[in-house]
């Protein structure tokens, strides 16, 4: 018989929940695991892998004499029960409970393995694999000690680490996840409180889904019929899910909702839908009639998204249902986040309609121009005031209006429906701000035009409550003949995040002198934020008919930006700055996140690298020496971005370039926008 192994070479359970105990290096007890290969950041560290079906001495575990699937380790040498002392303990006879736990704390390649031991820890790790899926073809395991080093506390402190998710990347892994839903796991239903509320004996896969994601859909998997199939099978077999995001700019068919069973109990929904084939038939054919009564069954809803929904005559069906059949209360008390699109901000056709010309509408302007204001939807909140009819979201404290046209009247419909004191994140996306001047029948000149606006929406907004509890603020914001961001933003008090896009159109010339003016007025405007402003991102744009053109902002403006002491996070023109970016960036002590966009972000392109057919390298060769430059005035800053290419800067100043995987984490430090993690 071989000699007993030194009980001090054994991994006793109760080191795993000894934070002072140091975990053993498999290396050191090779007697122990003679010919098993195992890494020293494994799941193989902390386990004893002693299994509790040794029952008698000299017995050796085989597959083939065993009745049941247990997926235990065993080799060649013959140990008893005795051989390992009194001080060994079996992992796998622990309580379902405890064992959930420990498949909780692990990653989605340490939960498989650990799925092998044997079908005690399959019952047990099942649920961590399943309960929460993100799609998501860009996500790289190669990345997550980058992702959890550079993590900040988000202020609903609701995120998923790399513990908690199953993430899928390939079209064929998606493929067999959707095949394997309704398949029974090949156990007999344990005992554990976990699965108390599943009244079968045997139980499918889908079951256990309580979270689901889909980022970006796999590449190649796009087709309409699995488009349909995802919609129409896929969704009807998550009897447990309480949350469905959906990241991917792929419109999902309107019955989708229809498909969702578990709809009553789901707490948080971000779609993209086809509103706009639904808006299409509703004018086309008068007879024709959608069914929005479905949305009646949503009573726990904490987290909503819809867009684009196109027309306000959808968006008011769907909040007459919302609000219906007794559910006006859970939805007052329950919702938390509100995104409504009517368009996708980034589609440069709906972007400036209308244009520039045509915000300051007159009973003149309006006849002579054939203008019909139905097109611009301007009654949407007042007829959504209607609805609510006095019932109010009370615990808002997300708001993000996209791609919308307002009226100053607008402020009032909106602080009958929020209670605006609760707002911490408020995002005013692709805004247009229109005056209806309907008692003036001849044309005047814009001075005079001026004089006769009223005080406007932002400032009646602000006016009409204390908004003093937003942290966070996106604002892209268009209107005619004056700019009332900058005031609007120095009323607000102690900003941690401010995403500013600087609007300039001809019509402004009447109450602002120059374009530097105005983007003086707002670096003013920004500085008074200077001892709370930790993220901040700042553009310039020109209305024009076709797309918006970039502006550049004088480097004496942006260089007073250096008294933002607190800064982490600055996204910049990189031809506004040059070349005095390092510059800059050595003001900003707390620095870590810079991002410098434009195709000439990095300076003049260098000589002999605009080679006619470019390799994979060459737009970071072009760029990274201005990275280098940077870090060098900055010893604190972790990341930089230049146009397209991401630099690390690691310990020793050492710059590594980065793949497009940290695209949309790094998008997120340097924006303010709302994100898989907040739904």
């Amino acid at each position: 018989m071989q000699d007993p192994i030194n009980k001090s070479k054994v991994i006793s359970i109760l080191d795993i929940h000894n934070h002072e105990t140091q975990s053993v290096r498999s290396h050191q007890f090779k007697e122990y695991n003679s010919n098993l290969e195992i890494e020293d950041d494994s799941i193989s560290m902390i386990l004893p892998f002693v299994s509790s079906n040794i029952i008698k001495e000299n017995h050796v575990f085989d597959y083939k004499e065993h009745n049941e699937r247990d997926y235990i380790y065993h080799n060649n040498h013959q140990y008893s029960i005795e051989s390992f002392g009194k001080n060994i303990s079996y992992i796998d006879k622990l309580p379902f409970e405890i064992r959930y736990q420990i498949a909780q704390n692990l990653t989605q390649y340490d939960s498989i393995n650990l799925m092998k031991v044997n079908k005690l820890f399959f019952q047990s790790t099942i649920p961590r694999l399943y309960q929460n899926i993100i799609v998501d073809p860009s996500y790289s395991i190669f990345n997550q000690d980058i992702l959890e080093m550079n993590r900040d506390i988000d202020m609903n402190g609701k995120f998923f680490t790399k513990f908690e998710c199953t993430f899928i990347k390939s079209k064929h892994s998606f493929q067999l996840f959707l095949k394997i839903l309704n398949e029974s796991i090949p156990i007999i239903k344990p005992s554990g409180q976990i699965f108390q509320n599943y009244n079968d004996e045997f139980i499918t896969y889908s079951l256990f889904i309580k979270n689901l994601q889909i980022v970006e859909l796999p590449n190649n998997f796009y087709t309409p019929f699995n488009l349909q199939i995802f919609s129409s099978v896929l969704m009807k077999k998550l009897l447990k899910l309480n949350s469905f995001f959906w990241g991917s700019e792929i419109e999902l068919p309107f019955n989708i909702i229809d498909s969702l069973s578990n709809i009553s109990n789901i707490n948080s929904l971000s779609l993209k839908l086809e509103f706009n084939k639904i808006q299409s038939l509703l004018k086309y054919f008068s007879n024709h009639e959608v069914d929005f009564s479905i949305f009646q069954k949503f009573r726990h809803l904490e987290r909503l998204s819809l867009e684009p929904f196109a027309t306000s005559s959808i968006l008011i069906k769907i909040f007459e249902n919302l609000i219906s059949s007794g559910s006006a209360e859970e939805i007052s008390q329950n919702l938390t986040i509100l995104k409504l699109s009517k368009f996708k901000s980034f589609n440069s056709t709906y972007r400036n309609i209308p244009s520039s010309s045509f915000l300051i509408l007159t009973k003149f302007i309006i006849e002579k121009e054939n203008i019909n204001l139905k097109f611009y939807d301007l009654d949407c909140f007042k007829r959504l005031n209607d609805v609510f009819n006095g019932i109010k979201l009370w615990k808002l404290s997300y708001l993000v209006l996209d791609s919308m046209v307002l009226q100053s009247s607008d402020a009032n419909n909106i602080d009958n429906i929020i209670d605006l004191s609760k707002i911490k994140h408020l995002e005013l996306r692709n805004i247009t701000e229109i005056h209806t001047l309907m008692d003036i029948y001849e044309p005047l000149a814009m001075q005079q035009l001026y004089t006769r606006l009223d005080a406007g929406f932002l400032k009646k907004l602000y006016g009409l409550n204390n908004m003093n509890n937003i942290t966070s603020l996106y604002i892209d914001y268009r209107e005619g003949l004056r700019d009332s961001v900058p005031d609007f933003i120095e009323r607000l008090h102690g900003l941690r995040e401010l995403d500013i896009t600087i609007r300039w159109n001809l019509t402004k010339i009447c109450s602002i002198s120059s374009w530097e003016q105005l983007c003086q007025r707002y670096i003013t405007s920004i500085l008074t934020h200077s001892s709370s402003l930790q993220k901040l991102s700042l553009e310039a744009k020109e209305d024009s008919v076709f797309s918006d053109l970039h502006r550049l902002i004088s480097i004496d403006s942006l260089l007073e930006l250096k008294f933002l002491s607190h800064l982490k996070s600055l996204r910049l023109h990189g031809n506004s700055l040059q070349p005095f970016s390092p510059m800059l960036a050595c003001f900003l002590p707390e620095l870590k996140y810079l991002e410098l966009f434009g195709s000439g972000a990095g300076g003049s392109p260098q000589i002999g690298l605009q080679v006619a057919q470019g390799i994979v390298l060459d737009d970071w060769l072009r760029v990274q020496h201005f990275a280098i430059a940077v870090s060098e005035q900055n010893e604190n800053i972790k990341f930089i971005k230049i146009d397209k290419c991401l630099f690390e800067v690691q310990e020793g100043g050492i710059i590594v370039a980065r793949d497009n995987s940290l695209t949309q984490w790094f998008e997120g430090k340097v924006r303010v926008n709302l994100s898989k993690d907040n739904f």
